[in-house]
């Protein structure tokens, strides 16, 4: 079967020095933009361009269209697809059973899609815009959903609705997270079990703020006057990773903050080199490995998400390197087929990266796998589609589900 070593920062300081062999990269088809991978990096989820619909690609198969896409029948969609750390549980935004709705759902091939929130939920759930529920989060053990459900939080009142920061394991049984009264909130990251999440509340003047949740106890990050949040978190909660405004450069620079037992410990890892200073400029961490010495992200040249941006990798060695740069000292060559614009995920043995770009010549948008740490040649298993490092039924149930119907 396929062996898969573990990456530490040390090991990450050699490949960036050239002392590594050469990497395999996997292209996913155009318009198909991965959003998660899995924990030994094998499985990847994300969504296909054309409608948004969430996808599943195993090892280098081809995607998976997985069906209940919001945006071909309600025009709109929100959050993004997570994997869990098996590769076998996904978490989306999805129609909802009437296909009037937007909920939350998760996906096994056992089960298909199961929607955790049916309707308005008790005790003032509320439907705005065509949404009960939004997804943006899936544990580690793929049993519990996060993102918010709407809360009519004044019934009648005009404006009384918020998006309540919540966690969902059983269906229709969300459970709200702790919030300032009148303040909206959302979960972007749950850690494996479910018991610690990470996010955004706002600030008394509407900006969000990075916060924690342990418990069901919330933190408090790091305030500011600034859209700021917390990302994403190791699978025991003790680092998570977000952005904060750093008053001297005025820019929003990607930061992790270190459980001490008590109270988080922040540390503001900063943006690529070249970026400009007092423009607002924007950094998204958007995975972190799981012994938490790998960041992975997006560095936004000014505030605006859409302009000009390059991926980045961060080690406390190395600080961060350009993806661009970090895929080229793998001794891979894909520089005429993207120019990666963020690095959207790490597996949580830090053996793979996932990363978003442009085609150079015909700005085509495609992601594209890297793996790190190469496969034993002398120890692959092809047959192995659910990578669980065995050949049994669940490999023919991936195998025969890539023939049937989403």
């Amino acid at each position: 079967m396929s062996k898969i070593n573990t990456v530490t920062s040390a090991a990450l300081v050699a490949i960036l020095s050239g002392n590594a062999l050469a990497q395999e990269a996997f292209f996913l088809p155009e318009l198909y933009i991965a959003t998660d991978i899995s924990a030994d990096g094998r499985a990847v989820t994300g969504n296909f361009l054309f409608d948004y619909e969430t996808f599943l690609s195993i090892g280098n198969s081809a995607p998976l269209l997985l069906g209940a896409a919001t945006t071909p029948v309600l025009g709109s969609g929100a959050g993004g697809p997570q994997i869990s750390d098996d590769g076998t549980y996904i978490s989306a935004t999805i129609l909802d059973s009437t296909s009037m709705f937007q909920t939350q759902g998760i996906w096994n091939r056992d089960t298909g899609w199961v929607r955790m929130i049916t309707g308005p939920v008790a005790p003032n759930g509320a439907n705005l815009d065509n949404s009960v529920a939004s997804a943006w989060s899936l544990s580690g053990d793929g049993t519990t959903i996060g993102g918010f459900y709407w809360d009519d939080e004044l019934p009648g009142m005009p404006g009384g609705v918020r998006a309540q920061a919540s966690l969902c394991s059983v269906v229709d049984a969300p459970v709200a997270l702790q919030l300032e009264p009148d303040r909206n909130g959302r979960i972007n990251a749950i850690n494996t079990d479910g018991s610690i999440a990470c996010g955004w509340m706002e600030s008394d003047f509407g900006h969000w703020q990075p916060t924690v949740w342990r418990n069901g106890v919330r933190f408090d990050l790091t305030p500011s006057e600034a859209f700021t949040y917390a990302q994403r978190l190791t699978p025991d909660g003790s680092r998570v990773v977000g952005n904060s405004l750093n008053p001297s450069t005025l820019n929003i620079e990607t930061t992790i903050w270190t459980w001490n037992g008590v109270s988080y410990d922040e540390l503001v890892i900063g943006s690529l080199a070249g970026t400009p200073q007092g423009v607002g400029a924007l950094g998204v961490p958007w995975g972190i490995s799981d012994d938490g010495t790998i960041v992975v992200g997006q560095n936004n040249y000014s505030f605006n998400p859409g302009g000009a941006s390059d991926g980045f990798i961060w080690t406390a060695a190395t600080g961060m390197v350009k993806a661009d740069d970090f895929v080229a000292s793998l001794g891979i060559d894909i520089a005429d087929e993207i120019q990666i614009r963020s690095i959207d995920g790490i597996s949580g043995d830090g053996s793979t990266i996932i990363a978003n770009g442009i085609h150079p010549t015909t700005f085509a948008l495609r992601s594209v796998k890297v793996r790190i740490v190469p496969d034993d040649p002398t120890n692959l298993c092809s047959a192995d589609f659910d990578g669980n490092g065995s050949v049994n039924l669940g490999d023919f149930g991936v195998f025969g589900a890539a023939f049937g119907s989403s």
